[in-house]
């Protein structure tokens, strides 16, 4: 059984390991996070701007997949991102990914957010298809990117 949560306490590090593993699967540039980062990132007083979920594996406590939502307080309302959605290759198809996503929705309209966006690679076509399920659309835009 796959239990699906936000997660509030601190990450130890295999847990941060896990994470990293997952990411890794997202894309092969992907810089390993520390510890020291992740839980500063995601510390409980952080909690009104970040949404951090995890599917965790009842038996072993293995983290299955984790996802992502950014909150961004603006003048004319606030919006969310989502980031970093993936669930561990061997496990896709069991309704992970959907379940973590229903959990972020949710938590993107307990804080009335206007508006809510994603970015995905193109070959992600399972993703996509998930993703329009759940109502999301795609947008005629353009993605700039400067890195620091």
């Amino acid at each position: 059984m796959i239990r699906v949560e936000q997660r509030f306490k601190s990450f130890l590090p295999p847990e941060v390991d896990r994470v990293n593993e997952l990411l890794r699967q997202l894309s092969d540039t992907h810089i390993d996070i520390s510890p020291d980062t992740m839980n500063f990132i995601f510390q409980p007083s952080r909690s009104e701007s970040a949404v951090f979920v995890i599917a965790v594996d009842c038996d072993t406590g293995r983290i299955m997949g984790i996802a992502t939502l950014c909150i961004c307080y603006r003048l004319k309302g606030s919006v969310g991102e989502i980031h970093d959605v993936v669930v561990e290759e061997g496990s896709r198809g069991l309704k992970i990914g959907r379940t973590m996503m229903e959990l972020l929705l949710t938590k993107a309209r307990e804080r009335n957010l206007i508006q809510l966006n994603l970015t995905s690679r193109a070959e992600r076509e399972a993703a996509h298809a998930l993703y329009k399920s759940l109502g999301f659309e795609e947008r005629d835009t353009v993605v700039l990117r400067k890195l620091f």
